[in-house]
């Protein structure tokens, strides 16, 4: 999702649930916590990119079909507002028919969400170090609120070609949400300094 053009930030961890402060390992092993699912919280700018652009999106991102198992581990999509869910099921709709009714996923009201461990977040980017320095980060909490970081992870996985990494991180720090040392830094250590032909 990092990679969308809009998406500003993303998070992983749990919704759904009803008991608060889940962690990994209280819902992989304690009942008291199985009704919580994994998930990915996407802070994005609807001027950019529409809340339905986003769900196909998500439905594109994996495989919606496998389903059961583990509630944890379900495929879902938590909505905020009546019009999400009505933009959600919407969508789902047209996968489903796209698909011959071939579709596990679960639309449900979001409950509260609730971040993962640090040693979750950005995974890709923390098992690079230099480009973690090189984006400013000091510590693992600046993972869930950095724009630089949502999409360096992107391209890290691969979702992002180096031509639109260097077009986001470029708006960023012309609109002064990124300072030009850290974009200086973060072109150094990706090799970035003429970006011809490398998409």
């Amino acid at each position: 999702m990092g990679a969308a053009s809009g998406v500003k930030r993303t998070r992983v961890g749990y919704c759904g649930g009803t008991k608060p402060y889940p962690t990994y390992r209280k819902v992989c092993s304690d009942k008291e916590w199985s009704d919580w699912a994994e998930a990915v919280q996407v802070d994005y700018d609807a001027s950019e990119i529409s809340y339905s652009d986003l769900v196909a999106l998500f439905f594109k991102s994996h495989e919606p079909g496998m389903c059961g198992g583990k509630r944890q581990y379900m495929s879902a999509i938590f909505t905020h507002t009546p019009e999400q869910m009505a933009v959600a099921g919407e969508v789902f709709a047209v996968e489903k028919e796209k698909r011959k009714g071939r579709l596990g996923t679960a639309v449900e009201t979001a409950t509260d969400f609730y971040s993962a461990e640090l040693y979750h977040q950005k995974w890709l980017l923390q098992r690079k170090s230099d480009w973690f320095k090189a984006c400013g980060l000091t510590d693992g909490d600046q993972l869930l609120d950095s724009q630089a970081a949502c999409k360096v992870n992107a391209f890290a996985a691969g979702h992002l070609s180096a031509r639109a990494l260097v077009d986001e991180l470029d708006r960023l720090c012309q609109s002064g949400q990124m300072e030009s040392d850290v974009w200086s830094s973060l072109r150094t250590k990706l090799r970035f300094e003429g970006c011809e032909g490398d998409d």
